[in-house]
């Protein structure tokens, strides 16, 4: 009775810990988020936005809440990032209106955030980026700021000015243009990008490309490549030769020591098949290694210098890797094979 009331306590106790890690663990994080919160807003009313809104973009980092983010807005405003105000007033407007479905206290919130970003919203520019056929890994950048592929044809919003789009893609020359947005304005930007299939050369040698981040490296590619494929297969039926060569030698030798230890030198006709016998298998054990090392060398040769080969721009080969068989080092061979026969 005792032994199922321990198992039942650590059941329990195991269930509760199981139960109050995660919980402990987001109290935590709330508690962390409510403290850079207060901080943020501290510096906030002290004047300091660009600290502030470190505290708050923390905060919003480990606990999602629209006040959070209407505050990270004002900050944005106060540093003339009026973009980037009305984007979190947009998303703080938004989280905070479904919040207060459930929540009533959400809702000074939802209609403060709207309140504050009207009044900005006629100081922005609007810019449409337009783009067919990009590559699918385009990176454009409008103001600085990354832009989703999703974001393509849909009007964002920027600060009244010049403002630049660049786009770049492997393979392809960099767009880049800049227009002036007049507040109040929506301009659209077509963005195109021209294959550039010679990408910068290193002078020191013409067949050296350079990589996105300016290191050097062949322009070569690689051709050919069956007849390495095939060799590994050649290569293992002549594996499996030998080992059916290891199998019927000692069969074989077997045999030849048990007739030898009979009868010695000199056996009766009763013997006739058990010599048959090994005689067959020194047959094929012989056979088997004659066959398995050719198959094995010649698979070695083939996967040795089958390809695939390194070739420059020129198609000239740079480099192959061609095997040579000679005399092992003590000049006597390698020999493999029966001492006995029958």
């Amino acid at each position: 009775m005792r032994l199922h009331r321990t198992a039942l306590l650590l059941a329990l106790a195991t269930a509760s810990v199981t139960t109050v890690a995660p919980v402990v663990s987001a109290q935590t994080e709330q508690a962390v988020a409510l403290t850079r919160f207060n901080k943020g807003r501290d510096l906030f009313i002290a004047g300091n936005y660009a600290r502030a809104v470190v505290e708050f973009r923390a905060a919003t980092e480990l606990v999602e809440s629209p006040n959070t983010r209407l505050y990270i807005a004002r900050c944005e405003k106060e540093l003339g990032h009026l973009s980037l105000a009305f984007i979190e007033y947009q998303r703080a407007a938004t989280e905070a209106a479904d919040r207060a479905q459930s929540d009533p206290r959400y809702a000074s919130t939802r209609d403060a955030a709207k309140q504050e970003s009207a009044t900005i919203e006629p100081k922005l520019g609007h810019v449409t980026v337009r783009g067919s056929g990009l590559p699918k890994d385009v990176v454009i950048t409008v103001a600085g700021s990354p832009m989703s592929a999703a974001a393509i044809g849909v009007s964002a919003p920027v600060d009244a000015g010049l403002v630049a789009i660049t786009a770049k893609a492997k393979g392809y020359k960099s767009f880049q243009k800049s227009v002036e947005v007049a507040a109040g304005a929506d301009l659209d930007v077509d963005v195109s990008l021209e294959s550039d299939p010679d990408s910068p050369v290193d002078s020191a040698n013409p067949d050296t490309k350079l990589t996105d981040d300016g290191e050097s490296r062949p322009d070569v590619r690689h051709e050919g490549g069956g007849i390495r494929i095939a060799g590994y297969l050649v290569g293992g039926i002549g594996a499996i030769g030998v080992v059916l060569f290891g199998t019927f030698a000692v069969l074989a030798q077997n045999k030849f020591s048990q007739i030898q230890n009979a009868c010695g030198t000199r056996c009766d006709s009763a013997w006739n098949s058990a010599i048959d016998e090994g005689k067959r298998d020194q047959l094929i054990a012989n056979a088997s290694l004659g066959a398995g090392a050719a198959l094995l060398v010649a698979g070695a040769i083939m996967i040795a210098a089958g390809g695939p080969k390194t070739v420059d721009a020129h198609g000239q080969a740079v480099s192959l890797v061609v095997p040579i068989l000679g005399p092992s080092p003590d000049g006597r061979g390698v020999g493999v094979g029966m001492f006995h026969a029958f």
